[in-house]
């Protein structure tokens, strides 16, 4: 029975598997070699990823369709325009996290870095639709802050470093303010309000992806910051949901942060299966002649949690 048959057979596998909520951290055993910046070789733009952006768009362009035809034609190319720097600073995330340093397309590099200080062709609306040009002025002041933390990372970089240095800001921006109140049901019927909110929701997809990106390279060394993730759990490996992907029989490193013990376990292991779902990606992994003591450890804190959640079901009497 090959690694991929082992993980399809439900409750009968070798070990003993719960899902429980856990904080992990899963990296790859070695960087790219051929290399020039620092790089992992995790793939922060799977096909699930891939598909939400696309499915964002075409969201946004039906929305474009239904405004009103005084300016719409300059508004939509405003809107283009913008998603077209969206699109450059992906393009840089995905170089970096490629090995490849984005400043060597220096064309489209020079006009990531321009938009540190905001984006140009929105000035056009200043006067003729204020309101329109007030909710991009937002969109565009919340886009520069993720752009210039990527600029100064890939400045500061080099082939045996990634820069991080801290953590990526939580900013309360105004844009996503004035989304919610767009999102009120007086509002559902007005392009221009369903437009702006598409485009801020398209916007958060790509910093998404730098999110993911950077935190990997800064967060390892603090596991009271991973993500909270839903993870199935054996004393063999984990299986879990994922907004990015490994290559398929790739070594990585598993560390596993057990809040209420405060402990982190860590495991070497294999990637086994990689299932491309429609909004993620499933990932299971197979552990590489874990320690016995690490093994114990972790079928402790499985029981454990299988004894909490039972004594916290409700008896019907």
């Amino acid at each position: 029975m090959n690694l991929q048959t082992w993980f399809n057979k439900g409750n009968s596998r070798r070990f003993h598997r719960v899902n429980l909520p856990v904080q992990c951290f899963i990296t790859p055993k070695e960087p790219i070699y051929q290399r020039q910046i620092f790089a992992l070789g995790i793939d922060y733009y799977p096909v699930s990823t891939q598909h939400r952006i696309k499915k964002q768009k075409i969201e946004l362009e039906n929305r474009l369709a239904h405004l009103p035809s005084e300016n719409k034609k300059i508004v939509q190319q405003v809107f283009s325009a913008i998603e077209h720097y969206f699109e450059i600073f992906l393009d840089a995330v995905i170089d970096a996290s490629q090995g490849k340093d984005p400043r060597q397309q220096s064309i489209h590099w020079h006009s990531l870095v321009k938009t540190t200080q905001g984006i140009q062709e929105i000035e056009g609306l200043s006067t003729n639709s204020p309101k329109t040009y007030q909710y991009l002025k937002q969109i565009t002041k919340k886009f520069s802050t993720f752009v210039a933390i990527l600029v100064n990372s890939i400045e500061r970089s080099n082939i045996n470093h990634f820069s991080a240095p801290q953590p990526l800001p939580k900013l309360d921006f105004k844009i996503d303010q004035l989304c919610e109140t767009l999102n009120q049901p007086q509002y559902h019927r007005v392009a221009l309000a369903q437009s702006i909110i598409h485009l801020n929701h398209l916007m958060d997809l790509y910093i998404e992806v730098f999110t993911n990106f950077y935190n990997d390279h800064f967060l390892k060394d603090y596991p009271k910051l991973w993500p909270m993730r839903d993870v199935n759990v054996s004393i063999g490996g984990i299986a879990l949901k994922s907004p990015k992907s490994f290559e398929l029989f790739s070594r990585v490193s598993v560390h596993l942060y057990f809040e209420n013990q405060d402990i982190v376990l860590n495991f070497d292991g294999s990637v086994v299966k990689v299932d491309k779902e429609r909004d993620s990606e499933r990932i299971a992994i197979n552990f590489e002649l874990p320690e016995s003591s690490l093994q114990d450890e972790l079928q402790q804190l499985i029981y454990q949690h299988e004894v909490e959640e039972t004594l916290a079901i409700k008896l019907p009497f």
